[in-house]
This record gives structure tokens, C-alpha cells and sequence, in this order.
């Protein structure tokens, strides 16, 4: 996407335009030409570099408006559906063609290796014991690009049985300590936590800091906060019930690997 396709009325209408087409799809199958191309449109919208008062001005928009939760409820089954069709692709595989593939998508990205060393530089990744990552799909690819970096065992939760063998079978074949945790997170204990990780997709972010706050106030509290148009995706923070909260707040990192962490008063 070039500056010159920076146009609100452009944007807007590529917006709605994506919207419509899943909101109307009978199913949200990426084996659908229409809806692959609708979440690839939405997807780089998100990602695109996109002024930050050119972005409020597209988000203020009362059509744009109107469709943001819906448009978020709707891409979070999005990421679920194609995780899915993944795990259905990768049971597939022989065991050598599924190892390489696994090995690549664990393979910690640019983003994440930057994520952990900002962690790290701000003394709030732990040196031993594990870290917490709430908000991850079917497949655990971000907690074991995690694990990797961070060179420390990750747990995360699980939706239920099925969910957690997947996540299991992927963390063996990556050779990652991933350890899952059948319990929602807003309604866990983290009395032992030293770092808890809110992934974007994470649901009810605002009642887990809450549980963190009440049951392991030593934790820090670490997540991606979406930007610009990715608020069209991932829902942010409820500034108003953040700030009825006993915390600090600071950005650390820079540009696309910034991250929020909260701390106890």
C-alpha cells in the first residue's frame, strides 16, 4: 500500500467493502476466494503505515464505526477458522515434510526476537521459572516463537481437550517447553506469575489484568497494543477501566514491536 492510497474516503470504503463480504459469507472458510480476499485487504489495511490522524479520522468514520466490533468478533473467528484449516492441512503431512514446516513456523520472527530483548532491556522478563501467554489460538506458534527467544517455558490456556492435545503435538515437534493450562485466564491464580503476556486476540484483557492485579500483584503485565487501523482487528484497552486501576503504565520498544506493560502500584 503506497501514500498515495492514504485516502479516508478510499480507506472507509475498503473497510466496508471487506466487511460486507464476510459478514455475509455463509461460512468464514479461507477455501473462499471472496472471504481470503476480504481478511488479505483487511490484514494490510491494519498493517499499513498509516499517519496516526489519517487513521482516527478513517476510525471516526460513522459507518466505519458501526462495524469495528462486529468487524473484530469476525476476525477473531477468522484467525481461529485458519488455524484450524492449518491443523487439518498439517495431519496431513508425512512426519519429514511436518517437522520442517513446524520448525519454520516456530522459527522465532524479526517481531518477536525485538519483543523479548525490549523485555529484557526493561527488566521485566524473568531470568528463570515461566512465562504466562493469555490470548493464543489453536496453534501455539506465538508461544513457541516465545519460548525460543526467550529460551523459557511458556504456559498458555486452552479452550478444552482438543485445543490442548494440538497445542501439545505442535510444542513436542518444536522441541519448546509449552505447558497448558485448562482454566480461563481472567479466572486464574498468578500468585507465582513474574510476567503475563496478553496476546491481541485475547478476550475480557481487562478483567484478566484485574485477576493479575488481585491474585499475583508481582506480576508485570506485557502486551501488543493495537495501533492505528489495527484497532479495526483487535480490540484496545478500555482506557476508561484501565484508569480505575491501581497501575502503572509504560510503552516500551519502538514501532511495531512496542509493547505496554502494567505494573502494581
Amino acid at each position: 500500500m503506497t501514500a498515495s492510497s492514504f485516502d479516508p474516503t478510499r480507506l472507509a470504503a475498503t473497510i466496508l467493502t471487506s466487511y460486507n463480504v464476510l459478514a455475509d459469507a455463509p461460512t468464514l472458510s479461507l477455501q473462499n476466494p471472496a472471504v481470503k480476499q476480504a481478511a488479505r485487504n483487511l490484514t494490510a489495511l491494519a498493517l499499513a503505515p498509516v499517519p496516526q490522524d489519517l487513521a482516527q479520522q478513517v476510525l471516526a468514520n460513522p459507518q466505519v464505526k458501526a462495524v469495528t466490533p462486529a468487524l473484530q468478533a469476525l476476525n477473531t473467528q477468522l484467525t481461529a477458522q485458519r488455524e484450524r484449516e492449518l491443523v487439518g492441512r498439517l495431519a496431513q503431512m508425512d512426519d519429514r515434510r511436518l517437522s520442517r514446516v513446524i520448525n519454520s513456523l516456530a522459527t522465532p520472527s524479526a517481531l518477536v526476537r525485538e519483543e523479548v530483548a525490549a523485555l529484557k532491556a526493561d527488566g521485566v522478563l524473568p531470568n528463570k521459572g515461566s512465562i504466562i501467554l493469555a490470548g493464543t489460538g489453536w496453534l501455539p506458534v506465538s508461544a513457541v516463537m516465545l519460548a525460543q527467544a526467550s529460551r523459557l517455558p511458556v504456559s498458555i490456556y486452552a479452550d478444552g481437550a482438543d485445543q490442548g492435545n494440538v497445542v501439545q503435538a505442535f510444542s513436542r515437534k518444536a522441541n519448546s517447553q509449552i505447558t497448558t493450562l485448562f482454566m480461563p485466564p481472567q479466572n486464574a491464580q498468578y500468585r507465582n506469575a513474574q510476567l503475563v503476556l496478553l496476546g491481541r486476540n485475547a478476550a475480557n484483557k481487562e478483567a484478566v489484568i484485574a485477576q493479575v492485579l488481585s491474585t499475583g500483584p508481582q506480576a508485570s503485565v506485557a502486551m501488543r497494543t493495537p495501533q492505528g487501523l489495527g484497532q479495526l482487528l483487535y480490540q484496545p484497552l478500555d482506557e476508561c477501566a484501565l484508569a480505575k486501576m491501581p497501575v502503572t503504565r509504560r510503552v516500551i520498544g519502538r514501532n511495531a514491536s512496542a509493547l505496554t506493560v502494567l505494573q502494581a502500584r
